[in-house]
């Protein structure tokens, strides 16, 4: 996955859950799937409860955490907890082309200002969670019938 990706977004966020982080890069890939063929991060995604997530998840919030680019940090709240996810550099977005930047820019405009829950009641209402299983991997082909 292109970790980069996660550096990006983060810091437009200044900070997200990990399930909205998750989700924001699954309707990124998808989108910009749909509009170019092709996704942004080139990793596959998961059917998960809270909406879709990249395969191996933890494995690059890890890589970053290490790498100090990324910092964790669980928060508690009344009946539940989660974990925050703040950028601790700034990504050069020279590697991005000008239509990547484009589909960053259109997911966090349609759905940055969604909090977890929002954004995760969201994704369950997209065909390609719908017609997904439990754990099953999410083809792109689904990516068609975004809402965005």
């Amino acid at each position: 996955m292109k970790t980069v990706l996660t550096l990006a977004v983060v810091p437009l966020l200044r900070g997200a859950f990990k399930t909205k982080l998750n989700t924001l890069l699954w309707y990124g890939d998808f989108h910009h799937f749909k509009h170019y063929g092709v996704s942004l991060t080139g990793t596959r995604y998961q059917h998960l409860p809270y909406g879709p997530v990249p395969d191996n998840y933890d494995r690059y919030l890890g890589i970053l955490s290490t790498e100090q680019k990324l910092e964790g940090e669980e928060i508690i709240f009344q009946d539940t907890s989660g974990e925050f996810f703040r950028a601790r550099a700034e990504e050069d977005l020279t590697s991005f082309t000008k239509e990547e930047l484009g589909t960053i820019n259109h997911v966090l405009k349609k759905l940055g200002k969604l909090n977890a829950q929002q954004i995760s009641e969201r994704s369950h209402n997209e065909v390609a969670y719908t017609e997904t299983r439990p754990s099953e991997t999410t083809p792109y082909s689904l990516a068609e019938k975004l809402s965005m």
